[in-house]
Order: structure tokens, then C-alpha cells, then sequence
């Protein structure tokens, strides 16, 4: 990164300008879009207020149904240690064990009579 800044600084005052200008162009584009877009969502939620409402509800019912940050910790490094086992070769030892148990049908518990 630094030879590509050292090389635009070695280029002319006006191939630095264009550098210059083209870079705002790109940010200001990515602004004016996430502008747009937010703008875009609050004008539809004023002209629909009974499906933003709806909405509403749903997200906080979605909101109320995730599971707490430990958990969701919890779930992450199951999945990263499902992974690594899966790139390595090995399959989840729990499951390999639980896999070759033949099917046993439940009996029912005797009673005393």
C-alpha cells in the first residue's frame, strides 16, 4: 500500500487530481446510496403504516425467539469444531458412536402387582 501512494505521489499535479476526484466520486456514490436506501425504507413505511406495523411485530417477535449471546457463542464454536473435524477428516465423535448402536425399540418398565 504504501509503494502504491508512493507512486501517486511521484505522477503529475493533474494525474493526482484525477486520483482525487475519482476517489470522492466512489465515497460520495456509497453515501448518496446508503442515503437513498434509508430514505427509500422510511417513505414506504409513511405510505404503508399497517405492513410497517406489521412488520414491527414480527421483527420483535423474531427478536424474542433469539436464543442469549452465550448461547449463541455456544452454537458458533460447535459449528467451528464441526468444521475443523470436517477439513481434517474426522467425523464429530458423538455422532460416529451413536451411529453404529443398533435400533433398539423401548420396552416397557414391569409393574408390581
Amino acid at each position: 500500500m504504501p509503494s502504491i501512494l508512493k507512486e501517486i505521489h511521484g505522477q503529475p499535479e493533474h494525474v493526482r487530481a484525477v486520483f482525487m476526484w475519482t476517489s470522492v466520486v466512489i465515497v460520495f456514490s456509497f453515501v448518496v446510496f446508503g442515503w437513498v436506501s434509508s430514505t427509500n425504507d422510511k417513505i414506504y413505511a409513511l405510505i404503508n403504516p399497517e405492513e410497517a406495523a406489521q412488520e414491527r411485530v414480527l421483527a420483535e417477535a423474531e427478536k424474542a425467539n433469539q436464543p442469549s449471546l452465550f448461547a449463541a457463542i455456544g452454537n458458533s464454536l460447535a459449528g467451528l469444531k464441526d468444521n475443523v473435524l470436517g477439513l481434517i477428516g474426522v467425523e464429530d465423535l458423538g455422532k460416529s458412536f451413536s451411529n453404529n448402536q443398533p435400533d433398539v425399540e423401548p420396552q416397557k418398565l414391569p409393574v408390581t402387582e
